[in-house]
């Protein structure tokens, strides 16, 4: 396909890329003189996530690592060894249709354990990614390895090794502003993975903090960016990233949208993102959104301020979650979903909804603080501030 990278030179070693007709990398083959070819193939699902990535090299156990996703979030990864090419029920996962008689259903590229049955298939270890909420910001992990524990006689007569998960071990991402970790520390705090970066985002040496073998391993760079060994590259979700060069090696998926430059990560690394391989985006995008206990004047996703209404349905839903003594059932579904609560009006024999009013006005640069905030019936609200409807404007008040 044009435009997409075919081959690469370096030295005496030679590397092929084949990809689909969407662009995305099926197969990178590494030559060298004197060495056997190391393949490496990829596959995605249909929403265009990688759903394995498997390495060959002659007189070397084959590796397999089985990838698991919730959204456009890695959600946990899986590793096998062994001789997958030769095993007699070995088949690399494919898609399938979730099967509604299973309430658990998945499918089958998500279905790791049905490769632990496999004769000459050696599980190694899984690990489950957690995220900062709606973020690709990178939080937390669990490590486990894989232990034998019996063997066991399969359906076709053959003989396999049975597997268990030990204890799993837990570690902490610190990251910098962009989301790009610097440091893993374990459970007890000590550091376990300490990076040290180039401008673009290639690593470029990694150890435990004192000089030593680092104990953990960490797959995340930039924000959404997961760096295959294998290739070099970071896998971006929709595209692949060569840190070497700070650039895309396909152009990008969604066109010009994206920008005129087809190949660009961003103008400069250290003040933008890119987590999808779609669009960058300036490092002061936290990509999270509002939840109840959060201030209600907390800057929306795209770093812009809040409008009023938005504020006040914040209010009303931090009030339902400290609240749940002082309302009506009724007026406690209102709150979690952003409405005021009604009060009822012996005056005019309605319910009417309760209205927060600035004591310092919005149109004399009050802020939407709670502190500024008061819960008023519509009639003490009128009684307080007659202009409480009124917006201001360049020719005064409306």
């Amino acid at each position: 396909m044009a435009g997409h990278l075919a081959e690469m030179h370096e030295g005496d070693q030679v590397t092929r890329f084949r990809r689909d007709s969407f662009g995305r990398l099926l197969k990178r083959t590494t030559e060298r003189p004197g060495m056997s070819p190391v393949k490496t193939s990829f596959a995605y699902d249909a929403l265009g996530r990688r759903t394995y990535k498997h390495v060959e090299q002659q007189g070397q156990p084959s590796e397999l690592t089985v990838f698991t996703w919730d959204g456009d979030l890695l959600q946990s990864e899986e590793r096998f060894q062994g001789n997958m090419q030769t095993s007699r029920a070995f088949a690399l996962p494919e898609l399938e249709p979730e099967d509604p008689e299973r309430r658990f259903s998945l499918p089958r590229a998500q279905r790791q354990q049905m490769l632990t049955e496999m004769p000459g298939i050696i599980p190694q270890r899984r690990v489950v990614y957690l995220f900062e909420p709606d973020s690709f910001i990178p939080a937390a992990k669990l490590e486990a390895c894989y232990e034998a524990v019996a063997q066991a006689t399969g359906t076709q007569a053959y003989g396999f090794t049975l597997y268990q998960l030990a204890q799993p071990a837990l570690y902490y991402f610190q990251t910098d502003h962009l989301g790009t970790p610097l440091e893993v520390t374990d459970s007890d705090g000590q550091l376990a993975w300490v990076g040290h970066y180039r401008a673009w985002g290639k690593l470029e040496k990694a150890n435990d903090g004192n000089n030593r073998q680092a104990s953990t391993e960490n797959p995340f760079r930039f924000q959404g960016q997961y760096h295959d060994p294998e290739t070099g590259l970071h896998y971006n979700r929709h595209r692949y990233y060569d840190p070497e060069i700070g650039r895309f090696t396909t152009q990008d998926p969604i066109g010009l949208l994206g920008g005129e430059n087809l190949y660009q990560y961003a103008p400069n690394p250290t003040g933008w993102v890119d987590p999808l391989g779609l669009k960058k985006c300036p490092c002061n995008v936290k990509f999270k959104r509002w939840k109840a206990g959060d201030a209600i004047d907390k800057p929306m996703p795209d770093g812009s301020d809040p409008s009023w209404d938005t504020v006040r349905s914040r209010y009303w839903k931090n009030r339902a979650a400290t609240s749940s003594d002082e309302f009506s059932v009724d007026n406690m579904r209102r709150m979690r979903s952003g409405k005021a609560p009604l009060d009822f009006n012996p005056r005019t024999g309605n319910f009417e909804s309760r209205e927060l009013h600035h004591v310092m006005p919005q149109r004399a640069g009050g802020s939407n603080s709670p502190l500024n905030l008061r819960e008023l019936t519509p009639d003490q609200h009128g009684a307080v501030d007659a202009f409480r409807h009124t917006v201001p404007t360049t020719g005064g008040i409306l």
